[in-house]
């Protein structure tokens, strides 16, 4: 990846609210186009996007930098990285597949080990990953069969699907956490302990001092290893899961920011307001008037909406 900086863009957010028993949606087709030119703002969603470039070439920006894609290229990029693809001309045409880890992996839906899975993906330093046409290993042909599944949508496709994406997933964790001989470290459990404990008490007051207990470790050594799988600090690990799940709050009710700020944890507004600026690179204010004056027409929120099945290929 080339070395850029689009800190300073505006962030818009693009979520979608799937089902909680099938949370997938396929964008297919030739009419999702690359945005031309220099972008103008980045966009994030609450899924996780993975991309199948039909035709064209060009880059996907990032927040510190971009990548360049082609023909044949799939993009995966996780959820809450700010991100947009553009391209120099108006051929370059994608596919897209999102889904909510969160509701994939919850227990209704009956994966065994399904919490323990989603801690380790989320404890992964989400780096968005690019895979080349001519780097066609494992994961590249299970991405191929994922998008075939929803073209074809024969007998049986959904189930298809969930294991196809169990197994990508399952991949890709393990990949963000692997050392340079494909070896997975020994802080694996560690890790997911601590990320488990954060997704589901981060609006209490988390300590390093029970973090590391989970872990039966002394909190130096659990603080060195966590930053070391993670590439965050538990500390900072845990302000950014606040500001994200603030974000959603903001988005989607109508709330003043001090409740807000204490439904995600903050002793404080401006506490709060400190850690928005600094993740978000402006105000919740602004963020918020960003986002309202140049809403996402593209939006899902139900399956049921008549726009939908016009845009959206399920």
């Amino acid at each position: 990846m080339q070395n850029q900086s689009f800190q300073t863009l505006p962030r818009r957010y693009r979520p979608y609210h799937l089902p909680s028993d099938f949370p997938v949606v396929a964008f297919l087709g030739r009419h999702w186009l690359a945005t031309m030119g220099q972008p103008l703002f980045l966009h994030f969603h609450n899924c996780i996007e993975i991309g199948y470039c039909i035709s064209g070439k060009g880059t996907v920006c990032f927040e510190n930098s971009v990548a360049d894609y082609q023909e044949g290229d799939f993009s995966i990029i996780y959820p809450n990285t700010p991100h947009i693809t553009t391209s120099p001309t108006s051929d370059s045409c994608w596919e897209y597949i999102f889904v909510d880890i969160d509701l994939l992996f919850a227990p209704k839906n009956g994966i065994q080990g399904g919490e323990g899975l989603s801690a380790l993906f989320y404890a992964v330093q989400q780096v968005p990953l690019l895979l080349s046409a001519n780097m066609a290993g494992p994961l590249y042909q299970l991405l191929r069969l994922l998008f075939q599944e929803f073209h074809h949508k024969e007998s049986l496709y959904d189930q298809a699907i969930h294991g196809l994406l169990l197994t990508v997933l399952t991949d890709l964790a393990f990949l963000g956490f692997s050392d340079d001989e494909g070896h997975p470290p020994h802080c694996l459990t560690a890790v997911s302990h601590a990320i488990r404990h954060i997704r589901q008490h981060y609006a209490e007051a988390v300590t390093l001092k029970e973090l590391a207990a989970l872990s039966f470790l002394s909190e130096s050594h659990f603080r060195r290893i966590f930053t070391q799988a993670v590439g965050l600090s538990p500390q900072a690990y845990l302000e950014r899961y606040r500001i994200s799940r603030a974000r959603d709050l903001i988005y989607t009710k109508a709330i003043p920011f001090n409740e807000v700020a204490k439904q995600v944890g903050f002793t404080s507004v401006s506490s709060f307001n400190r850690q928005f600026q600094k993740h978000m690179h402006m105000s919740p204010s602004e963020w918020v008037r960003s986002n309202t004056e140049a809403p996402f027409v593209h939006e899902l929120f139900s399956f049921a909406d008549k726009n939908s099945g016009e845009l959206f290929d399920f």
